[in-house]
């Protein structure tokens, strides 16, 4: 099944499956409403990239980041299809260890080897977490001022340290707080 793009529904592939005797089944253009279920999916995946990209501010050319992010998140969630167990669970026939999950976009910190340290060098780097290992146990980091991605075995968060200060005002005027 094709959504009636010219590149399957037309040339090659077309007299590949005639050759074959593939039937080639196509659905109405511009209708996600028949689209399959691979479709379907791609569409979900692919606004939980556009909102976790828009939240995090982070820049768009790390989609494909936020793209296997999103696709490893989306098989670590029930479905009713599945009867409400994972595609993760289903594949592998184990519950999915949740425990080691971020937000994607949340600053942390890589602690650099001492080696490559000078005496008054900053110990530690200021990243985003991007993702997850590929061969799983560990965590893709963005580092901002390298403009690269770095694979770590463990991350250390900054939510606490990053987290604003309490304001003393807020919309109806000032808080009653006392500063020191």
């Amino acid at each position: 099944m094709t959504d009636n793009a010219r590149k399957l529904s037309m040339g090659e592939t077309r007299q590949f499956c005639e050759q074959e005797g593939i039937k080639l089944h196509t659905s109405v253009r511009y209708s996600p409403e028949s689209n399959g279920v691979a479709e379907r999916t791609i569409g979900v995946l692919t606004n939980a990239v556009r909102a976790m990209l828009h939240n995090s501010g982070l820049p768009m050319f790390l989609w494909a980041e936020a793209y296997n992010t999103a696709t490893d998140l989306h098989n670590r969630t029930p479905t009713r299809v599945l009867g409400g167990r994972t595609p993760y669970e289903v594949l592998y026939g184990v519950k999915s260890d949740v425990s080691h999950l971020r937000t994607f976009g949340a600053p942390c910190a890589i602690v650099e080897p001492k080696e490559w340290l000078k005496k008054l060098d900053d110990r530690a780097t200021m990243c985003f977490f991007v993702g997850y290992k590929y061969e799983g146990g560990g965590y893709r980091v963005w580092d901002p001022k390298r403009q690269v991605v770095v694979e770590l075995e463990t991350l250390f968060s900054l939510r606490k340290a990053c987290r604003r200060p309490p304001s003393t005002t807020h919309r109806f005027g000032p808080s009653t707080r006392m500063s020191k």
